[in-house]
């Protein structure tokens, strides 16, 4: 089944609490799903495009108490939410609020109390859109981009994007139409979110925990595999639970250096180290720091010191001085 479709993200975790595709709405690209009258009233609208983003509107309410389970694809959404939010049986949030979220295909555990309203407007982007649509219209001003969407991540002040969450629904076009009105609804989020993100200056944003938490996880990776050539930033970044972008600009702010400049400032005091203290051949040493030649090795540790790594271990043993010797006229 191919994903990012209503019938691969919706429909199956919707039936399985009761809702069922209403016959009688017919509309391209859009399903609504109405919820069985012996469990509650109400109903959930899904707009796709498949595989870029939905649109979707929430609004029912359950006779008795539901909790459910179902494996979150990986997207970013933005919604404004109009009852409180349930997970893992506890609140998460007060009503009404806007919220921005990152999925990274993790189970979502929800529960939802009896005569509780859930009523919503979001917008669900998926990786296609944000990783490559995205990258592709905007190449130079990609990263800033990406950026500005994780640091909305959590609860958003910003009451134009909730009048315009609001809204999605008072459209009825369809076809052409529609696709017209969602996508500029989209790109419309995505303005006001880098402009706001623009207002507020991303260097005021706080870490968080997790954050934090993240980078102390990366520190000991790189310093303890820092021979391997093929550290990637995407292997950093999922053992810091962030994106590629956020890792390497919570990385920067944090220790004001780039991940690379950082991999290359560790590997030099490894070779110090390496170059006081043993005997290795110059070969092994450039191999054991990941440097696939020894000349790329010491051409690089000549840049950082200023001496080849023969001069310096030499001059770590006392065989040579920094400085010409100095002469006594008498």
């Amino acid at each position: 089944m191919q994903r990012f479709t209503i019938e691969s993200e919706y429909t199956p975790y919707l039936e399985a609490i009761g809702f069922s595709v209403d016959p009688h709405f017919h509309a391209e690209s859009a399903v609504r799903f109405i919820l069985d009258p012996a469990l509650g009233e109400g109903s959930v609208w899904v707009y796709a495009k498949t595989g870029h983003f939905f649109i979707q509107s929430m609004d029912f309410y359950f006779y008795e108490d539901v909790s459910f389970e179902y494996p979150q694809f990986d997207f970013i959404s933005f919604g404004y939410y109009e009852s409180l939010l349930y997970a893992d049986e506890h609140e998460v949030s007060t009503s009404p609020y806007l919220l921005g979220y990152r999925s990274y295909t993790q189970a979502f555990k929800c529960v939802i109390p009896k005569q509780q309203a859930v009523r919503n407007h979001c917008i669900v982007l998926a990786p296609a859109y944000y990783e490559h649509h995205l990258r592709k219209a905007y190449p130079d001003e990609y990263e800033e981009l990406l950026t500005a969407l994780e640091q909305h991540c959590g609860l958003i002040h910003l009451p134009e994007l909730a009048l315009l969450l609001k809204q999605l629904t008072h459209f009825s076009g369809n076809g052409a139409a529609a696709r017209l009105y969602y996508e500029s609804k989209v790109a419309e989020t995505l303005a006001l979110i880098i402009d706001h993100n623009h207002k507020r200056g991303m260097q005021k944003a706080p870490l968080t925990d997790l954050d934090r938490d993240g980078l102390a996880a990366v520190l000991p990776f790189i310093e303890n595999q820092c021979g391997n050539y093929r550290i990637t930033l995407d292997q950093l970044a999922k053992l810091a639970c962030m994106s590629p972008t956020k890792l390497k600009y919570t990385f920067k702010k944090s220790y004001n250096c780039t991940i690379s400049e950082y991999i290359s400032r560790i590997r030099m005091q490894k070779a110090k180290h390496a170059l006081e203290h043993t005997q290795i051949s110059i070969g092994e040493l450039a191999r054991n720091l990941g440097y696939k030649k020894t000349r790329s090795f010491s051409d690089y540790f000549y840049a950082h010191t200023g001496l080849l790594p023969s001069e310096y271990r030499k001059l770590a043993h006392g065989s040579i001085s920094l400085h010409p010797q100095e002469v006594e006229f008498v």
